[in-house]
């Protein structure tokens, strides 16, 4: 591989730590670590965070789940966006739990647990506003509030062991959309409680709202016993909106993407670099050919606008990012020479909040998009600890 990322296990275990810190004792975290653990390596991540007593974490579909069992995790798992037909004797094989969005799956889990002649666990997903997923409760109105109920008490063949909502936006204090949600919710798990549905799990929380609202389903009469941190966990939070919040934790980025130096080539004043001609020269220069480009996951979106660090030095990228290779203005590294290494996102680079900025993205997209052909390293986690429940 001529292109890798380095992700610190023993970093990620702190973040784990200061999350759960600050959700507190009451509060199971569902670690969610779907697509591939937002890039680190889910097989890799889920055994670091199991050492360090986590037994709950989150996918996004089926073949998530059993690549994680193939892996050898023995924890509780959550399939956030439900199943698919004929999937539920697959996932109940597995031991999965998904989360149910809509009256179909619960039938067909159901109907799969009656079969087997138990009740098989799940988590019941109720839309408070986000309106992708989720079933649409309003305890408000007589009607729509008993057929619901009366619906998930026909279901005798599913365990609810969790009951969930999805905030659209918790960091942004500038809507009062995510407190609407939380009340709503707090309306929804009450009517649940008076027709004697208690799931055990009670959750909303992702990252931004552990951050910055962990005080607030409280107040709004909700007792929340479990959080879904995601992004946290590899190391960031969104900023609040209007900034100025303080967050109830700090976490630090646990990858860096590294490749190497390939070439370096001297260009005249005027020279076109790289396709398109998207960069001439403006003096005589020395430029150094990366061995990365979007196809491992550099973004062409960082064509004259990203940087990378060579010998602690930052570089600007020129030109166009390539498939396979991009070129770099090798000015503030004069000394560079051939086969040095290169970070692409780290110190001197800039973390992936960093990068997303300077495209007009998100962190979450940074991470996720680095390729599978980019060989992630592990570097040893924290010895085991005991378990967390």
């Amino acid at each position: 591989m001529r292109s890798w990322a380095v992700i610190d296990l023993d970093r990620l275990v702190a973040n784990y730590r200061a999350v759960s810190r600050a959700a507190g004792p009451a509060v199971t975290l569902l670690n969610v670590i779907k697509a591939d653990a937002y890039g680190h390596g889910s097989a890799a991540v889920c055994r670091a965070l199991e050492a360090a007593g986590a037994a709950h974490f989150a996918v996004s579909n089926l073949d998530e789940a059993a690549a994680l069992r193939n892996a050898g995790s023995k924890a509780a798992l959550v399939v956030l966006n439900g199943l698919e037909q004929r999937e539920a004797p697959a996932a109940a094989a597995l031991g999965a739990q998904p989360f149910l969005n809509t009256k179909q799956q619960l039938d067909q889990w159901s109907a799969h647990g009656r079969k087997l002649g138990r009740r098989l666990p799940c988590h019941l997903k109720l839309n408070t506003g986000m309106n992708r997923s989720g079933f649409d409760f309003d305890p408000a109105c007589p009607t729509r509030k008993a057929s619901f109920l009366n619906m998930l008490h026909e279901a005798a063949g599913i365990a609810a062991a969790g009951v969930a909502t999805h905030f659209a936006s918790a960091e942004n204090f500038a809507s009062p959309a995510a407190a609407e949600q939380l009340d709503l919710f707090a309306q929804q798990v009450a009517a649940l409680a008076s027709s004697g549905i208690r799931p055990r799990y009670v959750h909303a929380a992702n990252s931004a709202a552990l951050a910055y609202r962990r005080d607030e389903p409280a107040a709004a009469g909700l007792q929340c016993t479990m959080a879904r941190p995601g992004l946290a966990l590899y190391g960031y939070l969104i900023d609040s909106a209007p900034r100025g919040r303080k967050a109830a934790f700090a976490v630090s980025p646990i990858l860096q993407w590294k490749t190497r130096l390939l070439e370096i080539r001297r260009v005249r004043a005027g020279a076109a670099v790289g396709y398109g001609v998207a960069y001439r020269a403006a003096r005589d220069m020395q430029i150094g050919v990366a061995a990365a480009g979007y196809a491992d996951g550099f973004r062409r979106a960082l064509s004259n606008r990203g940087a990378v660090a060579v010998r602690g030095a930052r570089c600007n990228v020129i030109g166009s990012v390539s498939m396979d290779l991009t070129l770099v203005d090798l000015s503030a590294a004069p000394a560079a020479r051939i086969g040095d290494e290169i970070t692409l996102l780290g110190p001197g680079a800039g973390d992936a909040k960093t990068i997303a900025g300077r495209i007009g993205t998100i962190p979450y997209e940074v991470l996720c998009g680095i390729s599978e052909r980019v060989e992630r390293r592990y570097e040893a986690a924290a010895p085991p600890v005991e378990s967390e429940e």
